[in-house]
């Protein structure tokens, strides 16, 4: 392993107003943060010709509560400018999105991004709406826009169609021709029923024992009509069900696939569509019993104090996760099996390039073990590659790092077993995990090259105060 020197051809020196000679270093100076030594810039990424540089940035002089802005730069330094609004909707998303996968999201959140396998497109969602980048061009365009959220994009492996979550559903989009095809159906919990109608009397108090009577009576000649009126309307009310019944049959019948109703307290936080498109993984949420701690707050625009929501006590119910594999053609929906006699906290599926083997990472709800787990999602079955145990809390630089080695027989993962953070691997197959890094230093984050052939690791290794990059090859 080795420290690599990056030459990174572009350095972005702030140049911020400074104060005229004797600058007065008061307490009232001091505390203007931001406003007196700037804000720094973030989220820069490359254009995909590595040409510019973008980043999220803002003046001292703005207000501290102010949103930053997108700016845009050439490498050489030169070319400095802020993006309009519209540049800054088609600009290629930040936070850690552009080129691979991001987080955030959400309207009015940021960017959750991902790049096709030939990386000539990058899919993103921004706002709430999609947005696709071709990288090859470097312009952007908006793919759909609605009041619905959508959320999660992510290429399929031809690259030619997308697939994203809305309303808590998950929809396939053609980017060729636009046709949009909805993979699940998945309803909220009906809500609980009310007190049944006509309870305790009917409308004037007729009800129970006052509405029986023993046997018909022969009404008046304009009662008698509308007598035989009404059952020739039932007879027509028949007809209409019976027709409606019919075409619901047709329907069942075009599209199988049964309704997936979450149970009370259950919401989905995240959908997945295999390789194989034959199952959607979802993540299904339980909310327990926890009540949070009310916190006043005094500073309000109504002038009165309003409530802001605290965190839950200790010993309270917390909310739970599981994972499920719904059918896309049936709808059926298989629960995945953790086999542990505990709660788990189940992540969506980790795929192989070839997409035939999928792996996800577990954690206890006590925080004191977590697994590797192989995944079938046809059965919904695991089986356990790798576990860690710590009787304190298991966690640490890494915790949900997990990725595929070259040729999808292993996979790589990280561990403080020896109370280090480093890097590991276990064979698909089964077997004990090889550590590819060791030593009293930890590995802060992992990347593979784009043909897997080596690991670049930022790590503490030659001090615990400095951070360096550092090359690896595949062990």
């Amino acid at each position: 392993m080795r420290r690599l020197s990056i030459p990174i051809g572009l350095a972005l020196f702030v140049a911020q107003a400074r104060p005229a000679n004797n600058f007065a270093l008061t307490i009232d100076n001091i505390m203007r943060g931001s406003a007196l030594v700037g804000y720094e810039p973030s989220q820069a990424r490359w254009s995909a010709d590595s040409e510019r540089i973008y980043f999220q940035w803002k003046q001292a002089t703005d207000k501290e509560d102010a949103p930053f802005d997108t700016y845009v730069v050439n490498r050489d330094g030169s070319g400095l400018r802020k993006l309009s609004d519209e540049e800054t909707r088609l600009a290629p998303p930040g936070g850690g999105g552009f080129m691979g996968m991001g987080g955030g999201g959400g309207r009015g959140g940021g960017a959750e991004a991902d790049t096709s396998k030939d990386k000539r497109l990058t899919v993103f969602a921004r706002d709430g709406d999609i947005f696709i980048f071709d990288n090859t061009t470097g312009k952007g365009r908006q793919i759909t826009k609605t009041t619905d959220v959508e959320a999660s994009p992510h290429f399929l492996p031809d690259g030619k169609r997308i697939y994203f979550t809305r309303s808590n559903n998950l929809y396939v989009m053609s980017l060729d021709t636009g046709l949009l095809v909805q993979l699940t159906d998945i309803r909220a919990a009906a809500p609980a029923a009310g007190p049944a109608a006509g309870a305790g009397g009917g409308r004037g108090g007729r009800g129970g024992a006052a509405a029986a009577t023993t046997g018909e009576q022969r009404g008046t000649d304009s009662q008698e009509y509308l007598k035989k009126e009404q059952k020739e309307l039932l007879e027509a009310v028949r007809e209409r069900a019976a027709v409606r019944e019919e075409q619901d049959k047709k329907r069942e019948k075009d599209n199988p696939r049964k309704p997936f109703t979450l149970q009370a307290r259950q919401s989905v936080a995240g959908l997945q569509l295999t390789p194989d498109e034959r199952y959607v993984m979802a993540t299904v949420i339980e909310t327990g019993n926890a009540r949070n701690t009310v916190v006043p707050n005094y500073v309000t625009e109504s002038g009165y104090t309003e409530d802001i929501s605290g965190r839950s006590n200790v010993g309270d119910t917390q909310s739970t996760s599981r994972l499920a594999a719904i059918g896309v053609e049936t709808g059926e929906v298989k629960w995945v099996d953790h086999e542990q006699k505990r709660v788990v906290q189940l992540g969506l599926p980790v795929w192989s390039d070839d997409g035939t083997k999928a792996v996800t990472v577990g954690r206890a709800a006590d925080n004191k073990d977590r697994w590797i787990f192989a995944l079938d999602p046809a059965t919904g079955k695991t089986r356990v590659l790798a576990n860690q145990h710590d009787d304190a809390w298991v966690d640490g630089p890494g915790a949900n790092t997990i990725g595929w080695m070259k040729n999808d027989r292993e996979v790589y993962f990280q561990s403080e077993k020896t109370g280090y953070s480093h890097l590991y691997a276990v064979a698909w197959d089964g077997g004990e995990p090889r550590a590819l890094t060791s030593g009293n230093w930890e590995v802060l984050n992992v990347r593979q090259s784009k043909d897997k052939s080596h690991f670049y690791l930022t790590a503490g290794k030659d001090s615990p105060y400095e951070q360096h990059l550092y090359e690896m090859k595949r062990g």
